[in-house]
C-alpha cells in the first residue's frame, strides 16, 4: 500500500512478499511488479490496476486452496467408505 501512495515522494519504496513477488514504486503513480527469480522481468502498472491484479491473483489462490481442500475431503471420505 505504501508503494502506491502518491504522497510518498521522497523515498524509493519497494516490497517483497513471502511468495517472492516484488513491488516497487518506480515513479509517482507507477508500480513495478516482478519476481525475485528474475529481476529483469517487471510489469509497470498504475496503482489502481496493480491493486486489481493483486485482488484477482488472491481470488485465484483462494479458489485453488478451496478446490484442493474439497478434493482432499472427498478422497478421505472415499477412503473411509472403502474400509
Amino acid at each position: 500500500m505504501a508503494c502506491s501512495d502518491p504522497q510518498e515522494h521522497d523515498e524509493e519504496l519497494a516490497f517483497q512478499s513471502e511468495e517472492g513477488i516484488t513491488c516497487e514504486r518506480i515513479a509517482p503513480g507507477v508500480l513495478a511488479l516482478g519476481t525475485i527469480t528474475d529481476g529483469s522481468v517487471k510489469i509497470h502498472l498504475p496503482p489502481g490496476i496493480a491493486w486489481q491484479l493483486v485482488a484477482e491473483l488472491t481470488a485465484l489462490m483462494v479458489r485453488r486452496i478451496v478446490h484442493t481442500a474439497n478434493t482432499m475431503d472427498q478422497l478421505e471420505a472415499a477412503l473411509e467408505q472403502s474400509n
